[in-house]
């Protein structure tokens, strides 16, 4: 019998953002989001048994940047984790693009944010003897299922990473950036990479569970000229309480 799940996709981090231009040190805040890529559904989507993963969008936008977002705001790279937390079981992997000419290693970011050093999220090596190579996500918050990521924030092996070899500004600024102005001209945002999300064939009609990202930051920056940026703290958003979709919706 077919059995409808709901997921409730949201993500909200305060952050440190790697290459903001220009070269003096700004503040800034950068939100990481996940999206459902349905436009008339940006927030949530309906399992139904035997439907396949979902794949959810992940966005970097920069807001309240110094000298103005469209000209000054420049996104490079992040490193965090991903997790499904609620009564909905299910799997996180990546499902961006190939990284580093790699064609069997793909990771969270794409082109440009697949660069060199962009890592998968898996933490877990399930080979006999171990060879060292990562293959499948760990249980982060207890629950049962797989996610994206490490719980220690502090070792930088096993986290998701994504990443450009530059800063990439908003795609008025040039050839080769692919930030899109948004809030009439406030804030930048781009479309950094892909999540999947396959629900346990245990799940049961009416379960929940959302997407987020409790913590993750950037690494220090690789050159002198671009200072990692001060940020506010931006409150989680959209992080829904468990319940059947003919309960309150999102």
């Amino acid at each position: 019998m077919s059995s409808k799940r709901r997921l409730l996709s949201a993500c909200g981090a305060t952050l440190l953002a790697s290459g903001l231009l220009p070269s003096n040190p700004a503040q800034a805040d950068l939100l990481i989001d996940v999206r459902n890529p349905n436009l008339a559904s940006l927030k949530s989507a309906d399992f139904t048994q035997g439907s396949g993963p979902l794949t959810l969008d992940v966005y970097a936008k920069m807001t309240n940047v110094a000298g103005g977002a469209e000209v000054n705001a420049a996104f490079q790279e992040v490193q965090g984790s991903f997790l499904s937390t609620g009564a909905l079981l299910g799997t996180l992997k990546p499902a961006g693009s190939a990284c580093c000419g790699l064609a069997s290693e793909t990771v969270v970011g794409f082109a440009p944010f697949n660069a060199t050093g962009a890592s998968t999220g898996y933490s877990v090596d399930t080979s006999s003897p171990a060879d060292g190579i990562f293959d499948i996500g760990k249980d982060l918050d207890g629950d049962g299922d797989l996610d994206l990521g490490q719980p220690n924030q502090d070792a930088a092996p096993g986290f998701t990473f994504i990443r450009s070899d530059r800063g990439n500004k908003a795609s008025t600024q040039g050839a080769g950036n692919v930030g899109t102005v948004v809030d009439a001209g406030a804030a930048v945002e781009w479309k950094i990479g892909k999540i999947s999300f396959t629900p346990a064939a245990s799940s049961a009609n009416g379960q929940t569970t959302s997407v987020i990202s409790p913590g993750a930051k950037t690494p220090t920056p690789r050159s002198p000229r671009a200072p990692p940026s001060t940020t506010k703290a931006l409150p989680p958003i959209g992080l829904a309480t468990a319940s059947p979709p003919s309960a309150r919706r999102w």
